[in-house]
């Protein structure tokens, strides 16, 4: 994780040079803006201790490093300190020549309440999932098991009946929890091969009490091809991880834009 996302915050604004002849029109200007800077400073420097300990955590969540219960109240400390420093900027009044700078660092402050707010949604979600879903790999297991000692159509049935009640206990479990933006397609995505897979066993179920052989083969052959593979909180994981380091990347692409406006108003004033 790149640690200028948060721990370089409070800088932003420090460099602004304020030096420099133009007459008077241009000195009313520089002390516009340097009234403006002296107010954004005293914000992020207040907020800087808050905005340090949010950037640990992140690196800390990022790597594995904290468990559940301590991610979730970390992730939800650093969000207080992040939404106090931007609702402290966002009062500010800004010059008209420091506009497009202040802007630029409301936007970099909301992207980082958003990832803050993400994180703590992160924090509580993926656990939660991969506890519910871990079981998966097991249930696969126990189906081939059943399958293979049944003596009959009957028995298969109902293995397959319990099969489909093991899913739907997972699916009733899964379906309440709030997942965070970067994985909202894929929960959707699990619950519903969960939900298909679950349709296909029934469908199965009743072909084997039919006795329907022709049925039977036709529906095994999808059920094969569409059941879970038990490596969904693997799966969770990875995605988790990987659209955490995208937000991440965003923040930083932000972070620049910010210096970048800085320094084109720093032109501007000299």
């Amino acid at each position: 994780m790149d640690r200028r996302a948060i721990g370089r915050t409070a800088a932003l604004l420090l460099t602004v040079s304020l030096a420099g002849c133009g007459g008077d029109e241009r000195d009313e200007q520089r002390a516009r803006v340097d009234r403006y800077v002296k107010d954004e400073q005293a914000v992020m420097q207040r907020a800087q201790p808050g905005f340090e300990r949010a950037n640990e955590t992140y690196a800390a969540f990022a790597k594995g490093e904290l468990d559940a219960a301590d991610a979730v109240a970390r992730a939800r400390a650093a969000q207080r300190s992040i939404r106090d420093a931007r609702d402290g900027v966002s009062v500010l009044d800004p010059p008209r020549e420091a506009q497009a700078l202040h802007d630029e660092l409301m936007s970099y402050l909301e992207m980082n309440v958003e990832l803050a707010r993400e994180t703590t949604r992160l924090a509580a979600y993926v656990p939660r999932a991969g506890r519910i879903l871990a079981p998966l790999e097991s249930v696969n297991r126990r189906l081939e098991s059943r399958l293979a000692g049944a003596g009959d159509s009957a028995a298969q049935a109902f293995a397959m009946e319990r099969f489909s009640d093991a899913l739907e206990a997972i699916a009733d479990d899964l379906r309440p929890l709030q997942p965070p933006p970067v994985l909202e397609q894929l929960h959707g995505r699990q619950l519903n091969r969960l939900e298909s897979t679950r349709a296909l066993a029934g469908r199965l179920q009743r072909a084997l009490r039919d006795e329907d052989a022709a049925e039977v083969a036709r529906l095994l052959k999808r059920f094969r091809a569409t059941a879970s593979d038990g490596g969904a909180p693997r799966l969770l994981a990875r995605q988790a991880l990987a659209g955490y380091g995208r937000r991440l990347e965003q923040v930083n692409d932000a972070y620049a834009d910010v210096q970048r406006e800085q320094s084109a108003l720093d032109r501007r004033l000299r």
